[in-house]
C-alpha cells in the first residue's frame, strides 16, 4: 500500500517594531503517524533607497482649452515620470470634471506620488466652456518648422524641428499636435514623421509629413573658381583669392578649402594655386588649379608739374606726358589724353593721361589745372588818412577766412590754403637749421629738430601733409588794417611779439631766412640758427605761377598775372609820402592818367625773392636798389607808412614826413 505524505505549511508573520517585519515559515509534515515541523529561516531585509526627488507631471496638450457649449470634452491626460520609478503615469490622480452643457471655467488637477511618498508639484488644466454658438467648419492648419525633406548621412544626429498649428477660433494649438514616427540614423532609409491636430470642435487638420532620408554619403564636394582658371594681373596690384566649395550634405564648406601656392605680385612670372577640400564624410573634391600670370604695367611720367596754376583768360599749353613699358618699350605715342581747360572760367580742371600695354594693363595719371584770378588782395586798411591813399582806393580782391573750431584750421577762401591754428602756433618755436648744421656751414640742411621737420611731422584735423609756408604766403595773410596782431580775427592763436619762419631762404645772406612779424606786418630776414614761431600750411598752392612781365616802349611794365601796370619810365627822385601820392595822381604816361601810389601788397607782388640789388624782375629797367613808398599807413601810428626796399625785398615802415629819409616812387594803374 502506497504511503501518502501530506505537508501543511504554516506561515507565521511576525511584525516587529522597526517596521521591516520578520517572516518565519514553518513546515509541518503530516505522515499519518505523527507530525514533524521544519522551520525555514527568514529572508534578509532589503535596504530602502534614499530618494527625496519628487516626480514630475507633464500635460498632454494645452494647459488651457476652449470649448463651445454642448461640445465634447476629451480628456488628454498627463504623463508622470520619476527618477527611480520611471513612468508612473498610471498612478496619476485626476480631480475635477467638465460639464460642457454649462458655460463656465473648469479646473482639472493632476497629482502623483512615487513609491517612497514624494509628491509631485500639482499640475492644472483650465477648460473654458463658452456660452456662444459658433459655426466652425474650418480645419486648423499645420506648418512645418524647417524643410519637408531632410537629408542626413548615416549616424548623423536628427533634430526634430516640430511644427506650428493654428486655428481660426482656438488660435495657436501647436501644443495639441500629435507627432507619429521615429528616425533611426544608424540605418539607411527614408523615415516619415506625420503631424496631426484637431481643433476644439473636432475639425481635423490636413495631415502634414516630413521625410528624413538617411543615406551613406558618397558624393564628393565641388570646388568652384570665381573667375577664370587663368588670371592676368598687373605687377604691383593686389591679388585677391577667389574660390568657393559646396557639398550635398555639409552645404558651404568654402572655409575648409586647403590652398597651396602663393602669388608675388611684385615679381613678374607665372604662379600656380591648387585648391583641395573634403566633406565631413571624407569625400575629397576634384582638385582645382588656377594659373596667375603677373604681367608688366606701363608707367606714365608727366611733363611738368602735376598741379598747374593757370591765370584767368590766358592760354593753357598742354605739356603732355611720356610712357614706357618693360616689355613694349616706348608707349608715348599710345597715350590717350582726355579733359579740357577753359581759362575763361575759374575752376579746377583734370587732364587724364592713359596708356595700355600689350598685356592689356593700363596706367592712368592725372594733372590738375587750377584756373583762378591772381589779382592782388586788399591790404585790410579801410581808414582814409589822406585823399588817394590805400584806405581811399581800397584796391584788390576781397579776402575772407573760415575757421574750423574742431579741427583748429583756418581756410583762406581766396587761395584755398589751410592754416594751422591750434595752441602750438603761439607756443612752438624752432630754428631753421640745427646748431650742428649751422656750425658746419650747412645752412640749407633742414633735417633734425627744425621748423621744416615740425611741419612735415604735424598731424592736425585729419591731415598730415603740412609744410612750412613760403615768404609770399605768410605775407598774404597779413592784415595791414590791424595791429597787435595784424591778422584776421579768424586766427585765434598768434604770437604777435615774435616773428614767424618761412621756408624761403634770404638770398642776400645764405645763413638767413625770410621771417614775418604779426605785430604790425613787417617782413624781414632772421638768422637760421635763431628760434622763431611756426605756423604750418597745407593745400595745393605751394607757390604762385611764374609771373610774366612785359615792358612797353613808353616805359610801362605789365604783369600778366595780376593785370597791374607799372610805371618804369624813369628812376625819379626821393620824396616824402604825401608828395609821393600827389606825384602819382598827377602822372600821365602811355596815354593813361589814372595812376596812383600802389598799396603795400601791390608793391610786394613785384618783389622777386630770388634776386638782390634790385630784387625785381629784369623787365623793370629803371629800378634803384633802395626803398619805394606804398600808399598804406601804419595802422597804429598814422605818422608812419609802409615801404619796400628793392635792395633785398624787405617790408618796413617809416615816418611819412621825415625830410631826411624820403623814398622813391613807382606808380601803378589798372588794378581791381
Amino acid at each position: 500500500m502506497r504511503k501518502i505524505w501530506i505537508y501543511t505549511i504554516v506561515l507565521t508573520i511576525l511584525f516587529v517594531v522597526n517596521g521591516c517585519g520578520d517572516a518565519n515559515i514553518s513546515v509541518i509534515k503530516n505522515k499519518g503517524d505523527g507530525n514533524s515541523t521544519t522551520t525555514i529561516p527568514k529572508p534578509s531585509p532589503t535596504t530602502k533607497p534614499n530618494d527625496n526627488i519628487v516626480p514630475t507631471i507633464t500635460l498632454n496638450g494645452a494647459s488651457t482649452i476652449n470649448l463651445v457649449l454642448n461640445t465634447t470634452y476629451n480628456e488628454l491626460g498627463a504623463v508622470a515620470t520619476d527618477n527611480i520609478d520611471v513612468d508612473i503615469s498610471e498612478n496619476i490622480v485626476k480631480v475635477g470634471t467638465v460639464d460642457t452643457s454649462k458655460a463656465g471655467t473648469y479646473t482639472i488637477t493632476y497629482d502623483v506620488s512615487d513609491k517612497v511618498g514624494n509628491k509631485a508639484i500639482q499640475i492644472t488644466r483650465t477648460v473654458i466652456v463658452k456660452d456662444v454658438v459658433i459655426s466652425d467648419n474650418i480645419v486648423p492648419t499645420i506648418t512645418l518648422n524647417g524643410a519637408s525633406t531632410i537629408n542626413l548621412v548615416l549616424n548623423a544626429t536628427y533634430n526634430e524641428l516640430g511644427a506650428v498649428a493654428t486655428d481660426n477660433v482656438d488660435g495657436d494649438i501647436s501644443a495639441n499636435i500629435v507627432k507619429v514616427g521615429t528616425v533611426d540614423t544608424s540605418k539607411a532609409g527614408t523615415y516619415t514623421i506625420t503631424y496631426d491636430v484637431s481643433d476644439s470642435v473636432g475639425n481635423n487638420a490636413i495631415q502634414v509629413s516630413r521625410n528624413i532620408v538617411v543615406t551613406l554619403d558618397k558624393i564628393s564636394p565641388i570646388i568652384s573658381l570665381n573667375g577664370t582658371t587663368i588670371i592676368n594681373i598687373a605687377i604691383g596690384e593686389k591679388y585677391i583669392e577667389k574660390a568657393t566649395a559646396s557639398d550635398n550634405i555639409d552645404g558651404n564648406i568654402t572655409s575648409n578649402i586647403i590652398k597651396v601656392g602663393s602669388v608675388d605680385t611684385t615679381t613678374l612670372g607665372t604662379y600656380t594655386i591648387t585648391y583641395d577640400v573634403s566633406d565631413s564624410s571624407g569625400n575629397k573634391a576634384t582638385q582645382i588649379t588656377r594659373t596667375v600670370i603677373v604681367t608688366p604695367k606701363p608707367t606714365i611720367t608727366l611733363n611738368g608739374a602735376s598741379i598747374i596754376y593757370q591765370p584767368l583768360n590766358t592760354t593753357y599749353v598742354e605739356l603732355g606726358a611720356t610712357a614706357t613699358d618693360s616689355v613694349d618699350g616706348n608707349l608715348t605715342s599710345s597715350i590717350i589724353t582726355s579733359g579740357t581747360v577753359d581759362t575763361a572760367l575759374k575752376g579746377s580742371y583734370t587732364i587724364t593721361y592713359k596708356v595700355t600695354n600689350s598685356s592689356s594693363n593700363d596706367r592712368n595719371v592725372t594733372r590738375l589745372v587750377i584756373v583762378r584770378d591772381y589779382k592782388v588782395t586788399k591790404t585790410g586798411q579801410t581808414t582814409t588818412y589822406t585823399t588817394f591813399d590805400d584806405g581811399y582806393y581800397q584796391k584788390g580782391s576781397t579776402k575772407t577766412y573760415t575757421r574750423d573750431d574742431v579741427k583748429q584750421i583756418v581756410t583762406d577762401n581766396y587761395t584755398g590754403l589751410m592754416w594751422q591754428d591750434d595752441a602750438n602756433v603761439s607756443i612752438v618755436t624752432k630754428p631753421w637749421v640745427t646748431t650742428a648744421n649751422y656750425n658746419a656751414v650747412d645752412y640749407n640742411n633742414t633735417s633734425g629738430d627744425t621748423a621744416t621737420t615740425y611741419c612735415t611731422n604735424l598731424t592736425l584735423g585729419g591731415y598730415s601733409d603740412w609744410r612750412l609756408p613760403t615768404h609770399s604766403q605768410l605775407r598774404e595773410i597779413v592784415d595791414y588794417g590791424k595791429s597787435n596782431p595784424s591778422i584776421d580775427t579768424a586766427f585765434v592763436n598768434i604770437y604777435f611779439d615774435m616773428y614767424y619762419y618761412s621756408s624761403t631762404p634770404y638770398i642776400l645772406s645764405s645763413n638767413n631766412a625770410w621771417i614775418v612779424g604779426f605785430y604790425n606786418g613787417t617782413a624781414t630776414n632772421g638768422n637760421k640758427a635763431g628760434s622763431y614761431v611756426v605756423r604750418c600750411v597745407r593745400g595745393q598752392e605751394k607757390s604762385l605761377p611764374n609771373t610774366s612781365f612785359t615792358r612797353s616802349n613808353v616805359g610801362i611794365v605789365t604783369d600778366s598775372l595780376t593785370k597791374l601796370q607799372w610805371q618804369d619810365d624813369t628812376i625819379g627822385t626821393i620824396i616824402n609820402w604825401t608828395r609821393a601820392i600827389s606825384r602819382c595822381e598827377a602822372l600821365t604816361l602811355g596815354g593813361f592818367s589814372d595812376w596812383r601810389l600802389p598799396n603795400i601788397k601791390e608793391l610786394q607782388s613785384i618783389v622777386d625773392d630770388s634776386k638782390i640789388s634790385p630784387s625785381i624782375d629784369s623787365a623793370f629797367v629803371n629800378t634803384v636798389s633802395d626803398s619805394y613808398w606804398s600808399s598804406t599807413t601804419l595802422s597804429y601810428d598814422s605818422s608812419f607808412a609802409w615801404y619796400v626796399t628793392f635792395a633785398t625785398g624787405n617790408t618796413y615802415n617809416y615816418l611819412k614826413t621825415y625830410p631826411r629819409y624820403g623814398y622813391y616812387v613807382r606808380c601803378v594803374r589798372a588794378g581791381q
